[in-house]
């Protein structure tokens, strides 16, 4: 179950980002083979589940599938990590335009 929530509010998170950069910039703020890229990336950790080994609390009592708690998980984590990749792309562009702006004094 924990796997299905981490998903699903990862790829929540890269729509809750993607959407509202695509608004502001003149150009993609992630290409479609990069998202692709990183799924295949992210799904290729979420293969270490069936090795992973649950609590003996946990197991004790059949689960039943709550969308509700999975749908407050993705909103909240989905959120929190789409602050994450603002706060790190305007991290980002700031060194790059301060990296460039020397390699360019540098040439005059």
């Amino acid at each position: 179950m924990k796997y299905i929530k981490i998903t699903a509010s990862s790829n929540f998170g890269n729509v809750f980002f993607v959407i509202p950069a695509s608004i502001f910039l003149p150009f993609l703020p992630v290409a479609p083979i990069q998202s692709l890229f990183l799924n295949l990336v992210h799904n290729t950790s979420d293969m270490c589940g069936p090795w992973d080994i649950a609590g003996a609390k946990y197991v004790e009592k059949t689960k039943k599938w709550e969308a509700k708690s999975m749908g407050s998980f993705m909103r909240w984590f989905g959120r929190t990590s789409s602050i994450f990749e603002i706060v790190t792309y305007l991290f980002l562009v700031r060194l790059v335009k301060k990296i460039y702006m020397k390699k360019y004094r540098k040439l005059l």
